[in-house]
């Protein structure tokens, strides 16, 4: 399993999907999302696979690239 990535530290390349650990702006609460970074801008997604949508109320503190896809079995 990978180590979280401060985004102090680095960000992970332009667009490519990653795991987010967010702050709210708003104070107290943390959560986990699916998302994506342009020029220091976070998009988040509301659900994997949907679209994303500007990062407003939370704050990306750290990341994670996703893990690789389970390869099936051949049968």
């Amino acid at each position: 399993m990978s180590e979280w990535i401060s985004v102090d530290e680095r960000l992970p390349e332009r667009y490519k999907t990653v795991i987010c650990m967010c702050n709210s702006t708003s104070g107290g609460e943390r959560t986990y999302s699916v998302g994506s970074q342009s020029d220091g801008d976070w998009f988040l997604q509301s659900k994997v696979g949907f679209a994303s949508f500007p990062a407003r109320g939370w704050v990306v503190t750290h990341w994670m690239p996703l893990p690789e896809m389970q390869k099936e079995e051949a049968k």
